[in-house]
């Protein structure tokens, strides 16, 4: 599970610019988020209340194996856009 989280952490915040950003936006201290990235340290549930809510999934969904979890992000993706482009 912590190796899942890990990649599904690494997923979400590929859709931003750089790490650094999601981090300022977070706000969490660089030294912590980066223990989280590199897996050597799984977030307290407050911290992880926090990614989750500014990542816009659950605690449960970036539990999730990652194929699933990656199958799950792909879709919404599409949602979004598909969606963006039919309101126009």
């Amino acid at each position: 599970m912590h190796d899942e989280f890990v990649a599904n952490l690494r997923l979400l915040c590929s859709y931003y610019p750089s790490i650094a950003d999601v981090r300022r936006r977070l706000p969490m201290n660089r030294a912590q988020f980066n223990r989280y990235l590199s897996g050597r340290y799984y977030p307290s549930h407050a911290a992880l209340q926090r990614i989750c809510h500014f990542l816009g999934v659950t605690a449960d969904d970036i539990a999730l194996p990652h194929q699933d979890f990656r199958a799950l992000v792909i879709s919404c993706v599409r949602w979004s856009v598909w969606r963006s482009a039919t309101a126009a």
